[in-house]
């Protein structure tokens, strides 16, 4: 075949089972991947060597290699190839090991449902896409700065259009960046509508927490950004497992559930500029007496933005939980957070989220709610209900300031899932 007119991506299949294979085979047969197949880890590893895999998918229990041995070799021979592994419920440990070896990107367990598996590979391949984009524009970057340092100092016209061109690639990167965020967020929502909304909720507290605390605005954007991807780490976590409560867990579930900050930051760190952020994520369940997880930190030690993300994750949870019978009332929780000042959490900052939570009720006093249709949303409005599309999806939590990124995503989906029902917005009483 003339290798102009092959496929952009290339799925290798690993399996000792040949009716696996042909299954996985029909069911991507139309969704225009080129599809290679290895029975087993050694043959896997030979077609890595010599072709450029977008993706591997893996059987766990294979004889001679099995796949957490397998994932592994490949992470070391294609770092950027996305992996992926197929296990049965009951290979929990199995998991855990993968995890910390063979880093994959999602589990798909046995037996798998064809649309879903289908969607997860998409997924799959716009992640290694996002990645290998950033690379490319990281490289034309460095590239462009090279170029700069050798201009003459008196060509002023030339470092005119250098200069230009650079902020022209440089808008591109953030767009990149940007959409790379979109893309993690609605994996996060699409896995788990609660998820979504509790990160959106715990983002716009963080935020302002964050600007109450006196931090600068780069600090402030990776709190932020930090708090909306807390939980990616779990996206290749069973479904049954994430709706079950802490006292539910077992002890294999406890310790898969204890890597979800390190599997988070593992999701960034080919990101240069989520760097900071992935270290937040990494400490977000971090105490402040150093009983926390996943490295025992304490006090300072532990990054400012984790704290604050940590007392805003722990109140929304409690204010907004999963089972609306176990919802706690604000002064309840503000009165548990003051408990746990100094242990759990940093003594100083509750102060300040309690200061922040009599800001947030005095505005709402001050401040009228009206009700407006979905086309009359505007940058800079605050939001006092969540925004959901006709099918449930949430789009935007209630207390969070409308931006223009957010406008325009909002706005797109209003076209494919109409948002039907009017929008509260707090209007101020004050001129």
């Amino acid at each position: 075949m003339n290798e102009d007119i092959l496929p952009r991506h290339t799925i290798l299949l690993v399996d000792d089972e040949e009716n696996i294979l042909n299954a996985l085979n029909r069911t991507l047969r139309k969704e225009g991947y080129r599809v290679l197949t290895a029975p087993g880890g050694e043959a896997g590893l030979s077609i890595v060597d010599r072709e450029r895999v977008s993706l591997v998918v893996s059987d766990h229990r294979m004889p001679g290699m099995e796949g957490v041995e397998f994932l592994t070799e490949v992470r070391r021979r294609s770092p950027e190839t996305m992996r992926m592994m197929l296990t049965g419920y009951a290979d929990m440990k199995s998991v855990v090991a993968a995890i910390n070896a063979g880093q994959v990107y999602r589990f798909i367990t046995k037996p798998w449902n064809d649309e879903e598996i289908k969607l997860i590979l998409r997924d799959a391949i716009r992640h290694y896409e996002l990645v290998q984009e950033n690379k490319e524009l990281h490289a034309l970057t460095q590239k462009q700065n090279i170029q700069l340092k050798d201009l003459n100092s008196n060509l002023e016209q030339k470092v005119l259009e250098r200069t230009q061109e650079v902020e022209f690639l440089y808008k591109d990167l953030e767009k990149s960046f940007y959409d790379f965020v979109k893309v993690f967020i609605g994996m996060i929502e699409l896995k788990s509508p609660y998820l979504g909304g509790h990160s959106k909720r715990v983002a716009a507290l963080s935020r302002r927490l964050a600007e109450k605390a006196g931090l600068s605005s780069e600090e402030v954007f990776n709190i932020e950004v930090a708090s909306l991807l807390q939980d990616i780490g779990t996206l290749g976590f069973p479904e049954k497992m994430l709706k079950k409560r802490e006292n539910e867990l077992d002890n294999v579930e406890k310790t898969l559930v204890s890597q979800h900050p390190i599997l988070g930051q593992s999701a960034l760190q080919h990101i240069i500029k989520l760097n900071p952020v992935g270290i937040l994520i990494r400490h977000h369940h971090e105490s402040y007496d150093g009983h926390g997880f996943p490295d025992n930190l304490k006090g300072g030690d532990i990054p400012v933005g984790a704290r604050i993300i940590a007392i805003t994750d722990y109140f929304d949870s409690m204010v907004n939980p999963r089972d609306t019978n176990e919802r706690l009332s604000v002064d309840r929780v503000i009165h548990l957070l003051d408990n746990s000042a100094g242990s759990r959490f940093d003594p100083v900052l509750v102060t300040k989220f309690a200061g922040l939570l009599h800001d947030v009720r005095h505005e709402s006093i001050e401040s009228n709610i009206i009700e407006i249709d979905i086309t009359e949303l505007r940058e800079g409005m605050v939001l006092a209900s969540d925004i959901k599309t006709k099918r449930g999806l949430l789009l935007m939590s209630k207390g969070e300031t409308v931006q223009s990124l957010l406008l325009n995503r909002i706005l797109n989906f209003h076209k494919i899932d109409p948002v039907v029902m009017k929008i509260a917005v707090l209007q101020n009483k004050r001129k």
